[in-house]
C-alpha cells in the first residue's frame, strides 16, 4: 500500500507534536492521547458523513 509510509510520517509527526503537550497537561495519559485522537479525526469524519450525504 502507497499510503502506509505517509500514514506512518504522519503518525510519528503527530506523536512528536504532542508529546510535550501531554507532559503539560493534568489530564492522565490515556485521557489525552484519546482526546488528541478524537479531535484530529473529528473534522475528517464530519467531510465524510457531509459528503455522504451528497
Amino acid at each position: 500500500m502507497p499510503a502506509t509510509p505517509v500514514l506512518i510520517l504522519f503518525g510519528l509527526i503527530w506523536w512528536l507534536a504532542n508529546w510535550p503537550l501531554r507532559r503539560r497537561t493534568p489530564l492522565t495519559r490515556g485521557t489525552y492521547w484519546l482526546l488528541s485522537a478524537v479531535a484530529t479525526a473529528l473534522p475528517t469524519f464530519t467531510l465524510v458523513v457531509i459528503s455522504a450525504g451528497n
